[in-house]
């Protein structure tokens, strides 16, 4: 029998609808019940109508956060539920600048980047090709990505390989919050490391389709099980750990012996992750919420 004390919410976001999100929840509640631990899905717009005006017993003991949105996970939290991962980690990872600022803070290796400061308006190619932001990134040297601070399945994220095609870029983005970054040898393809507590249990080489930057299994891209070095594996458990994170999914960009991180996922899927390796993820994930609890 469950018990009453070992209850489990699953958050989404009511209107954004994907059938490997299915598959997730469902892998999560089969093997919270083999541990005793009820778990259900509920969604961000329901804990916003409703959170207030459930008694404490009513409230689960645990939120796993596959929303960010963080300000209805800061109600669960204000409430006495532990939200995993924690509102503030989410909050940074959420904002690719935010992240890289965390990172750095912590010394950890990533591609060299520009922060693009903050407009008002959306700016013109010649006011961009005036600033110093433009001077800044080209030092950096062609080519160079730009990514939106705020996206994720890789969408957005484009590669430059001249001025003027980065003028074009910084045009369109309009006042919208975006990165730039130095290009890495590595190439389209990146490693997905995924990091349970201050392990990492599962790695994937992921292969971005042809013509395609972003490597996510989602937007077509292949995979394949990766084992990493002890070096690469510290990398990663070292940027989850550094920035607060439970569970996290830590790309890594891998050259040769160097390796940077080139993204911090704090709502990490893992479907593909487990059709790729055999690893039993959501097992792992339901033992770290075991273990954090102390059931």
């Amino acid at each position: 029998m469950v018990a009453a004390s070992r209850r489990v919410w699953i958050v989404r976001n009511a209107w954004l609808e994907w059938s490997t999100f299915d598959v997730q929840f469902h892998r999560l509640i089969e093997e919270a019940a083999t541990v005793g631990i009820a778990a259900s899905v509920t969604s961000s717009d329901w804990v916003a109508a409703h959170l207030d005006s459930l008694a404490q017993d009513e409230l689960p003991d645990v939120a796993l956060a596959y929303d960010k949105d963080v300000l209805v996970l800061s109600l669960l939290e204000s409430r006495g539920v532990r939200v995993l991962n924690p509102v503030d980690a989410i909050r940074v990872c959420d904002d690719k600048a935010a992240t890289y600022l965390a990172l750095r803070a912590l010394g950890i290796a990533q591609p060299r980047s520009v922060i693009v400061p903050l407009r008002f308006r959306p700016l013109d190619a010649s006011e961009w090709g005036a600033s110093h932001t433009l001077a800044a990134a080209e030092e950096l040297g062609y080519p160079l990505v730009v990514k939106p601070t705020r996206s994720s399945w890789g969408k957005g994220i484009l590669r430059v390989d001249s001025r003027d095609e980065l003028l074009a870029a910084l045009v369109a983005a309009e006042d919208r919050d975006v990165l730039i970054q130095a290009w890495h040898p590595g190439g389209s393809d990146d490693y997905r490391l995924f990091v349970v507590g201050r392990r990492v249990v599962a790695a994937m080489q992921r292969h971005a389709p042809v013509g395609q930057l972003a490597a996510n299994v989602s937007a077509g891209g292949r995979a394949e099980a990766f084992t990493p070095t002890a070096e690469q594996a510290r990398l990663a458990v070292a940027a989850a750990r550094g920035l607060g994170l439970d569970v996290a999914g830590i790309d890594l960009l891998i050259d040769g012996d160097r390796a940077v991180v080139l993204e911090v996922n704090s709502n990490a899927q893992f479907v593909g992750l487990e059709e790729a390796t055999g690893c039993n993820v959501a097992a792992e994930i339901v033992a770290q919420v075991v273990s954090i609890m102390g059931w």
